[in-house]
């Protein structure tokens, strides 16, 4: 993919974002705490170490900690499922490394780097004067400074990646990752499946035109919602509140008659009744988990058993 392309469409996905700033505010402090467990990816310590050492890592613990205590950010988590993803398809090991290297950079960076191309598609797709211009390119000199006090954890949240995980989260959006293969090597790029970008050459993008690998990210971050071992952490983490857990303790302990779940635009309502299949109850459960976790609900009634009901309203996402 053209470098301004590739510009184009990452500071697209960064416009969204900055739409729910206040949402981010909010889940940001707890979803860059480090809780989950290096051993649920099936990572042995071993390749952990060797990934560690030939920079395909984002995080690496103290040399002086155990290794059977590296733990993981949801950020650190997603990327290193990517990794897994890129290696069973047999995607080098150098290659990897220069896709984090280039993930991992901030979006100002990503925008004070191609400021060109990004100019150009100020002009054409925008309203901005010169003025503004200006003005936001001031911003981005601003921010590049910030970065330079950023904790890792900061970095990780503002990154190129970390916006594509932020943009799941938050807006819901289906984000996947694609490498291309070509006369050069490897390159690597986001779309929204729902809404893919085209190259502004020949009006086709890449990934309809040329062989390549997707790697969806949105299944990731609902495996590790979803994660068993997770459980203790997925409130910790800000993704599920007090009464959304109410909702997944009764499920499990199967003290209720009938949960309906009215999702988001306008969906079919989600509807779970008592049962002893424990099967369709295990599988539900997860969907469940899901829903709440990335808050993709307007609200939530529970009938319990005994009668009472517990009605939830999902007013971040409204």
């Amino acid at each position: 993919m053209k470098k301004e392309t590739y510009t184009s469409n990452i500071i697209a996905q960064h416009e969204k974002l900055v739409q729910a700033g206040n949402d981010f505010q909010r889940l940001y402090p707890r979803i860059k705490e480090r809780k989950a467990a290096l051993s649920i990816l099936g990572i042995s310590p071993r390749t952990y170490i060797h990934w560690k050492e030939q920079g395909l890592v984002w995080h690496a613990e103290a040399d002086t900690e155990k290794r059977t205590w590296v733990r993981l950010n949801l950020y650190e988590y997603v990327w290193l499922r990517c990794v897994i993803a890129m290696r069973e398809f047999g995607v080098p090991l150098e290659n990897i490394s220069a896709f984090k290297a280039e993930v991992e950079k901030s979006m100002a960076r990503i925008a004070k780097d191609d400021w060109p191309a990004l100019i150009d598609r100020l002009k054409k797709e925008t309203t901005c004067n010169q003025e503004q211009i200006e003005n936001f390119e001031r911003s981005i000199d601003r921010s590049l400074e910030q970065e330079e006090n950023f904790s890792l954890e900061d970095k990780q949240a503002v990154s190129c990646f970390g916006t594509m995980i932020n943009l799941i989260l938050l807006l819901h959006d289906r984000i996947n990752m694609i490498i291309i293969k070509n006369d050069g090597g490897f390159t690597i790029s986001f779309n929204n499946e729902l809404n893919p970008p085209k190259d502004s050459n020949d009006g086709f993008s890449p990934w309809t035109s040329s062989p390549h690998l997707t790697i969806p990210l949105y299944p990731f971050v609902v495996e590790m919602i979803n994660e068993p071992k997770n459980d203790t952490h997925i409130q910790e983490w800000g993704l599920i509140n007090a009464n959304e857990r109410k909702v997944l303790d009764a499920m499990r302990t199967k003290d209720f008659r009938e949960i309906v779940v009215k999702p988001l635009h306008g969906a079919e309502d989600f509807i779970i009744e008592l049962t002893t299949d424990e099967n369709v109850m295990g599988e539900k459960a997860k969907r469940l988990k899901t829903i709440l976790g990335l808050d993709e609900y307007s609200a939530v009634t529970i009938k319990y058993r005994n009668d009472k009901n517990l009605y939830i309203r999902n007013t971040r996402k409204l």
